[in-house]
């Protein structure tokens, strides 16, 4: 198993938990290393969600839509 798909089980597992400050820390490491990956960006706008920072979380969220679905309206 590579490191990505390391970090990804961990991640899973930290959600799980709903331990949002190392789901943060961990989608960090993965946007190093992947800056487009979906999975990180998700699960970090989730996690900032539940942090109660929901600007960070919408801004995120805007992110994705322009990286995958290109919704410019």
């Amino acid at each position: 198993m590579n490191e990505l798909s390391q970090l990804i089980n961990q991640t899973k597992k930290y959600l799980t938990q709903y331990d949002y400050d190392n789901v943060l820390k961990l989608c960090d490491k993965i946007l190093e290393k992947d800056s487009h990956s979906r999975f990180a960006m998700e699960f970090k706008a989730i996690s900032l969600y539940h942090k109660k920072d929901y600007k960070g979380s919408l801004e995120l969220y805007e992110k994705l839509n322009r990286i995958y679905y290109n919704d410019d309206e």
